[in-house]
């Protein structure tokens, strides 16, 4: 019995060793393949970072799904030498690093901090180069309130990000159209809402259906736009899931459409907060706002 125990604890300490082993030699590949890289450069300009994908950790989750399968679909339609990295899984070369003076540490949350130091990067002549098939695990939110306060968050910061850097506000390789208008739809709804009480009170018919036209119109257009990138989406990513049915790929697709229309409201309403405290910030109106926010 004792020689079945200690062959029995043998094992599973050598199973624990190759899988620790497996893991050392994963990392020591990624390691080679960023040291590699980042000697190499593109079209004359010098890599300065190397950055991997993601891979989701929470599988079990539906909004995690979603958004693994939303990111997913970024990363992929990102070319090689991209305009952005996330620093979730990156490499960095250490003088590179020192020039640009690291991280920006006025920014007090994770939210654009990232995008400041790959964008100062960029600006200081260097390339970045984005190698898809090396991928972290990453715990994805599974919560859509606090998913939704964290999207305000980052809406909130992309005001300073995006005074700091007016050309990247259109988008990079990983944003793009559909995350610059959404917010200004979103507020373009809300503040119609927020105005209909005012039209009916002052009982002018035109602009009240002008109004209830405007806000119908609006509306339909973010829902349907919703609904087109959530199928799109999920049907990319469903093609290397060979057990997923039907069922599942329309329940993805409209959970997410509902994800994205209210990520919208919550954008939108974190860029009014980000444009009006920043503007006080610049006029110095609010002295304590800057130390608050900025």
């Amino acid at each position: 019995s004792s020689m079945r125990q200690s062959n029995s604890a043998s094992s599973r300490r050598g199973r624990r060793s190759s899988s620790a082993g497996a893991r050392s030699a994963r990392k020591g590949a990624w390691a080679a393949r960023s040291r590699a890289s980042s000697s190499a450069s593109s079209a004359g300009v010098p890599i300065g970072a190397v950055g991997g994908g993601y891979q989701i950790a929470n599988s079990d989750n539906l909004l995690a799904v979603c958004i693994q399968a939303e990111m997913a679909y970024r990363y992929n339609r990102m070319p090689a030498n991209t305009k952005f990295l996330s620093t979730h899984n990156l490499a960095i070369r250490r003088d590179v690093l020192k020039q640009i003076n690291g991280f920006d540490e006025s920014y007090p949350d994770a939210s654009a901090e990232d995008n400041d130091l790959i964008y100062r990067m960029q600006k200081a002549g260097y390339g970045l180069l984005l190698q898809k098939e090396n991928q972290m695990p990453h715990h994805h939110a599974t919560n859509i309130r606090k998913y939704l306060r964290k999207q305000f968050q980052h809406a909130f910061w992309r005001v300073k990000l995006y005074s700091r850097h007016p050309g990247m506000a259109k988008g990079d390789d990983y944003t793009g159209l559909k995350d610059v208008l959404e917010p200004f739809l979103a507020l373009f709804i809300l503040s119609f809402l927020v105005c209909f009480p005012l039209f009916i009170t002052y009982n002018s018919s035109f602009i009240t259906n002008l109004t209830c036209d405007s806000l119908l119109a609006t509306g339909c257009f973010l829902i349907i736009w919703q609904l087109f990138w959530a199928v799109k989406v999920v049907y990319k990513n469903s093609m290397g899931e060979d057990k997923l049915n039907r069922y599942k790929i329309c329940n993805r697709a409209l959970f997410l459409a509902l994800v994205g229309f209210l990520r919208s409201f919550a954008r939108g309403l974190g860029m009014a907060a980000g444009i009006f405290i920043h503007l006080f910030v610049k006029l110095k109106t609010f002295g304590f706002a800057k130390g608050v926010f900025f």
